[in-house]
């Protein structure tokens, strides 16, 4: 898992690299068309098209009956449950091609929001990091050394009842930097970006191997030594004709928009 991991941070970075001086939204176009693309070749190879075909004329057939006998509440009724049947008939053609897509879709949006779905800190920002210790764990067994270039701002909070430590800190510049824990003679890292104009921004490091398809931006912790550490960046807006909104909504939108448009080209039935 952390090998595959590997290889797509590495990959994205140089898939985003182009856009690195350009508004996140040119991102969100070029990476909702890959969607869009994934998401056609999934159905034009692992779908039964004429089985989805014909699923859709029974359903505009029955649509169509129930306009035309209004009037008629018995043929009105059946048409209803015709509607139904070919409904469920389309979605069961529909979710083998969901099915394949659901893995790569994920990998997908973790690493589009590891680079869109947070901005970095900035420079004389604090931020907050927090440390999840598991259950029971001392509190007071946790230290954190700074790098050059970063300072606490405040005394670190120490949460006994929720095995959690908290430091508030800030950048003085921009960088990259790696801020060190220490743990029961062990030692873990995370991650800190401040300033830069696109960088991969990890807000979560986890010791779930699950939560790691989520937060792909740095390798598992030891869940012994913590559960996770977290740095509070703030979120990122993507502008979209003056509106600032996540990133995800405009992405969802332009993937279906490339879908309908690329449907013809593919040859594919949905």
């Amino acid at each position: 898992m952390s090998t595959l991991i590997s290889i797509l941070n590495r990959t994205f970075d140089l898939l985003f690299w182009p856009f690195q001086n350009l508004p996140p939204i040119f991102a969100v176009v070029f990476f909702a068309l890959a969607a869009g693309v994934l998401m056609l070749a999934a159905f034009k190879y692992s779908s039964n098209q004429a089985a989805i075909r014909r699923a859709k004329d029974r359903l505009g057939a029955h649509l169509l009956e129930v306009r035309l006998f209004q009037d008629q509440l018995g043929v009105v009724l059946r048409a209803y449950l015709r509607i139904l049947r070919a409904a469920g008939a389309y979605l069961a053609c529909a979710f083998p091609p969901l099915v394949v897509t659901l893995l790569p879709l994920l990998l997908l949006l973790a690493q589009v929001e590891l680079r869109l779905g947070r901005e970095a800190a900035a420079p004389h920002a604090p931020v907050l990091v927090k440390v999840k210790l598991p259950a029971g764990a001392d509190v007071n067994s946790v230290e954190l050394k700074l790098p050059a270039g970063v300072q606490s701002t405040a005394p670190p909070l120490r949460i006994p009842e929720e095995a959690e430590v908290d430091w508030r800190i800030e950048a003085g510049r921009p960088g990259e930097f790696a801020l060190e824990f220490s743990r029961g003679g062990k030692a873990f890292s995370k991650q800190f970006v401040a300033g830069g104009p696109l960088p991969r921004v990890s807000p979560w490091r986890t010791a779930s191997a699950l939560e790691l398809l989520l937060y792909p931006g740095e390798e598992r912790l030891d869940s012994a030594t913590a559960q996770w550490v977290e740095i509070t960046y703030p979120p990122r807006e993507v502008r979209v004709l003056g509106w600032g909104m996540h990133w995800i909504v405009p992405f969802f939108v332009l993937t279906l928009a490339w879908g309908y448009a690329l449907k013809g080209l593919f040859g594919v039935e949905f």
